[in-house]
């Protein structure tokens, strides 16, 4: 990114950071000095199939999500940010996720999580 060039990834990335060392868990997301980036991985792939869902990716909302991939890979549980990803973006993840099997274990304004039963 350009000197003098407003990041609007920022927020994110301090978001991602702060719930990363909360949890303790590893995380497939790569600070760099202006945004979040992506593990180099062989599952990087399925990270990018999400990024329709990222508001700042430039993309356009998916239809709906594959989890099954995440899945196999072992994820049991899937937190969906409501409020940094809005309304329709939300509503495609937790309408792919209920659709696949996924079961709502906590669910407020901002954040829901799906397990896997």
């Amino acid at each position: 990114m350009p000197p003098g060039q407003i990041n609007q990834s920022r927020g994110r990335a301090r978001y991602l950071m702060f719930h990363q060392t909360a949890h303790g868990q590893p995380s497939p997301w790569v600070p760099d000095f202006n945004s979040v980036g992506i593990a180099p991985s062989a599952t990087a792939e399925l990270l990018r199939d999400l990024d329709g869902l990222e508001p700042l990716s430039g993309k356009a909302p998916p239809d709906g999500v594959d989890w099954a991939p995440f899945e196999a890979l072992g994820v049991t549980h899937i937190t969906v940010h409501h409020l940094r990803l809005g309304g329709e973006r939300a509503e495609i993840a937790v309408a792919s996720l209920a659709a696949q099997g996924w079961t709502p274990i906590y669910s407020a304004t901002d954040v829901s999580v799906y397990a896997r039963p």
